[in-house]
């Protein structure tokens, strides 16, 4: 049955109401949300809650202004596009302590501490150099236009070093694979930690070292103060190896020797039981 004029007319008044009410509710959400992430917007940007003082603690080389300019930098990025990272309602340490490690090798490890709202403290511990690896022939010759780098204890290569005149520090001559020599590793952890202890023992036993030669199978060369060289192998053997040769030197043959750094050639300890020596004057 068709619709009357009347009948026609109060269905579109009704239409056109329903669109309006419709039309109104989309407004206000929009409004709504709009207000939302202004207030969100406008409350990670409000002063009382930013970051602004920052402080550093616990260099000795690397220096303080250079770390806050470097703090500061990272925390005026935006996270989200919009969103501070000063802001201390959204501030995160992780992305900090990163950007700070990837800027400055010589960082051994790093945390971030809040003080009060808008205050954080960055604390710093940096590697101790242990020794020197030179970029030369692996020969123990450091050519004067050689570089230098610090590695600490572990082997591992953080920064140049400036150059020195004499044994102030180890040195070690490893052939490293090309490209940045900072951030790589002169030996593994282990392996290092197993030198370092032959290298104490050595120095117990009045034969110091000044360097350690690294060879393309893995041997090592220790480079004794005065001249004479001591071969050995890395790896678990470094102990049984020190015993051998600390009955070496307390046999006849070696305890006329005075002294022994001076007349020494090399000790090779390689071979097990089967010990090779050689005196400068044989």
């Amino acid at each position: 049955m068709p619709l009357s004029r009347g009948s026609r007319f109060t269905s579109g008044v009704l239409q056109r109401k329903k669109r309006k009410r419709i039309y109104t509710i989309i407004g206000l959400g929009i409004f709504t949300l709009g207000s939302f992430f202004w207030f969100i917007f406008s409350l990670a940007r409000f002063e009382p809650l930013l970051i602004s003082d920052i402080s550093v603690s616990g260099t000795s080389v690397l220096d303080d202004a250079v770390l806050i300019k470097a703090s500061k930098e990272e925390l005026s990025e935006n996270r989200f596009l919009f969103f501070p990272r000063r802001n201390a309602l959204l501030f995160s340490r992780k992305p900090l302590i990163e950007k700070l490690q990837e800027m400055f090798p010589r960082i051994q490890d790093i945390s971030v501490s809040r003080e009060g709202l808008t205050h954080i403290t960055v604390l710093i511990r940096e590697h101790e150099p242990f020794g020197l690896w030179c970029a030369d022939d692996t020969k123990g010759v450091v050519e004067e236009s050689s570089s230098c780098f610090f590695l600490n204890q572990d082997g591992y290569i953080f920064a140049e070093a400036p150059r020195f005149s004499g044994d102030a520090f180890l040195r070690f001559f490893v052939s490293l694979p090309e490209g940045e020599v900072i951030r790589q590793q002169v030996l593994s952890p282990d392996s290092m930690q197993g030198v370092r202890d032959f290298l104490m023992a050595l120095d117990s036993i009045e034969l110091p070292p000044y360097g350690v030669v690294v060879d393309e199978n893995g041997d090592i060369e220790i480079l004794i103060q005065g001249g004479a060289r001591i071969l050995a192998t890395q790896g678990s053997t470094l102990r049984e190896e020190f015993e051998n040769l600390s009955a070496l030197l307390a046999s006849p043959a070696f305890l006329k020797r005075t002294p022994l750094e001076a007349s020494l050639d090399y000790i090779d300890l390689r071979f097990g039981n089967k010990l090779f020596f050689r005196f400068h004057d044989e």
